[in-house]
């Protein structure tokens, strides 16, 4: 087996070359899986590490979902570090909540963070309205979340029960002047709390909660300022001052069929003059402001809702040029959000539909790019070519695919798994095929109930990995053994003999009763030295590890010094691999090719196997003298 590396001016590259002779039948790797979730970031890398994370993130599993959720929880058997990726279909929504007034608003389906950064500009709101909050991610669990909000003012009152029996001060430690604290709860109890600042220059700006949640994001529209003569707009709310006569002009119009009741404008100092209502949906009205006076405007948005009040301070010095006051660049500073009890506001509106087969294989692209460190992939049943085509497509993992279940007698079994293998499926260098079901009991559905064993397998060569090292293994009675559940069938030994020489691997029965993975077999119907998992697994690390060690040698300057430096490292690697009984023997030369200006690495290497068959010979020499038989 040749490995040829070579290194350019900007880049490395490399190229696989199979020598080896046809055979007899004698670092903490990771895993990747798209599937259909209740909950969780869509089209996206979340790694999971531990069965708590799963729930946590992924929620339980349902009828619709079975096999997919299984492949995960199955894995979690055996090890960690799975990337997961949801995913959703295209009539999905997430939940959404506006403020202050929460009907009618516009829906939108955000599979993830990044899909949200950039669409976030571009966000509608009511008219009148400042906040929108979204579930982090598709679906109709974000129906069970609400938010509150406690200002200053009410946490220092500490009067009001925000929820239960407790009270503002018995949440949170402090609320600092010009921050608002913020609640997010979850069916009724609370999971998050953060300080919250709606100015883009206190480190509690509400970004940090749009990248520290688990549960919401947070668009935050501020007052539109204009500058146009002394001309202001603000939340349907313009003002303009004629500074001849210090009269100031209030118009409110909002959005038709609002209910709110414009004649509770106070202010503590000054005269409202001419209250006129325009039409049912506009007022306006003058106010006369005295020397420096603050214009407090409490606008009541939904009578239903009386304490849900909207405040915004705007200063007046006299007949002063309004621009000239400090407090006249940014409007928003000044306000508040308070909202508590049963006045919480409550996130609707959330569908979930099931994927279909675009939508997995959209979820699964986001594996295709080898930038994406992943070392193997478990394919959705939904999805087995597509999966085996990015697999062949990056050359560097490995996909463990489960046969569909297929039902009938042992011969019939037999002939369905031959053809998905040959006509359905085809060949890969990449590929692991696995026949048979595992059979689990379903607390949810009080039954039995079936999954492939793409993640049972999956894990085992992960846990292997860990525990070995990526040449050593994953199958047979001490390190291939199955947790947990049963086989649908249990084939005969020349079923799986005759299986596992078409390359489809199968699970089987020790006299002891435990069921261990039986089965070592790529995908291919050529015979090498990588038909085999282990030598493919160990030509897969070696490559990446060459690759990485290569890339330091990037715009070094060639010369004797550079080669054997290259030369040196690279037998270090290999000797370490070959003292660990990967390699039986291998060889590496450097050559410089001037004319093209790149490095060229020649690995040369023989892989160690595994034992695929054991042939014991009996002799009997009857009465003879015993000979040795060679």
């Amino acid at each position: 087996m040749a490995l040829n590396v070579y290194s350019s001016a900007v880049g490395v590259g490399i190229t696989e070359i199979d020598k080896s002779l046809t055979l007899q039948h004698n670092s903490k790797s990771s895993a990747f899986f798209a599937g259909y979730f209740k909950k969780g970031p869509c089209n996206s890398l979340t790694v999971i590490n531990t069965l708590q994370e799963f729930y946590n993130t992924f929620g339980e599993k349902d009828k619709s979902n079975h096999n997919d959720w299984m492949q995960v929880y199955n894995y979690l058997q055996y090890a960690g570090n799975i990337n997961v990726s949801r995913s959703v279909g295209s009539d999905s929504i997430n939940s959404v909540a506006e403020f202050p007034i929460n009907e009618n608003v516009t829906n939108y389906l955000i599979h993830n963070s990044n899909e949200f950064d950039n669409i976030r500009d571009d966000v509608k709101l009511r008219l009148g309205n400042q906040l929108k909050f979204f579930a982090k991610d598709p679906g109709n669990w974000g129906n069970d979340i609400s938010i509150m909000m406690i200002n200053k003012r009410d946490f220092d009152a500490n009067t009001s029960f925000i929820f239960g029996t407790f009270k503002p001060q018995s949440i949170f430690r402090d609320i600092p002047e010009g921050e608002t604290g913020l609640i997010v709860l979850y069916k009724g109890q609370p999971v998050e709390i953060f300080n919250i600042s709606f100015d883009e220059e206190n480190t509690n700006f509400i970004e940090k909660v749009n990248y520290i949640s688990k549960y919401i994001f947070i668009v935050f529209v501020k007052s539109t300022v204009t500058i146009d003569g002394y001309y202001r707009h603000f939340d349907g709310i313009e003002l303009v001052t004629d500074l001849n006569t210090g009269l100031i002009s209030i118009k409110a119009i909002f959005e038709e069929n609002t209910s709110f009741n414009l004649s509770q404008i106070t202010s503590s100092g000054g005269q409202f003059l001419n209250l006129v209502q325009i039409s049912l949906n506009q007022y306006s009205l003058d106010f006369r402001p005295s020397v420096s006076t603050m214009l407090e405007l409490d606008i009541i948005l939904n009578e239903s809702l009386p304490n849900v009040i909207l405040t915004s301070n705007v200063y007046f010095d006299g007949n002063k040029d309004l621009r000239d006051h400090p407090s006249y660049s940014d409007l928003t500073k000044d306000i508040e959000f308070s909202f508590f009890g049963e006045n919480a506001i409550y996130l609707s509106g959330g569908v979930l539909a099931e994927p279909n087969i675009s939508d997995l294989e959209q979820s699964y692209d986001v594996a295709a790019d080898k930038e994406v460190e992943i070392d193997y992939i478990i394919a959705n049943e939904r999805v087995p070519v597509y999966v085996k085509n990015i697999a062949d497509s990056r050359k560097d993992v490995i996909a463990f695919v489960g046969i569909p279940k297929f039902e009938g007698t042992i011969e019939e079994i037999y002939a369905q798994n031959i053809n998905f293998r040959l006509n359905t499926f085809g060949n890969s260098d990449y590929c692991f095929l696995i026949m048979n079901y595992k059979k689990n009991y379903n607390n949810v559905s009080k039954k039995y109930e079936y999954c492939n064993l793409a993640g049972d397998v999956c894990g085992l060569r992960v846990k292997t990995d860990k525990e070995f090292n990526r040449w050593t293994s994953s199958a047979g009675e001490e390190r291939g053994k199955l947790i947990g559940g049963d086989l649908q069938y249990y084939p005969t030994r020349s079923f799986i003999d005759d299986m596992y020489l078409k390359g489809i691997n199968s699970f089987n029965r020790s006299p002891n009763g435990s069921i261990f993975l039986f089965g070592n077999r790529i995908t291919t119907l050529k015979s090498s030295a990588l038909d085999r998992l282990t030598t493919r697994n160990l030509s897969n690390y070696m490559v990446k590890e060459l690759e990485k060690a290569s890339r330091y040698f990037i715009f070094e300057l060639i010369d004797n010094f550079l080669i054997s430096r290259i030369k040196n490292d690279l037998n270090r690697f290999l000797q370490y691999v070959k003292n660990d009984r990967g390699l039986i023997d291998f060889s590496v030369s450097v050559s410089h090719d001037k004319a093209n200006n790149k490095l060229i690495i020649d690995v040369i290497f023989s892989p160690s196997y595994v034992t695929d068959f054991i042939q014991i010979n009996f002799i009997n020499t009857g009465t003879s003298a015993l000979t040795t038989v060679k």
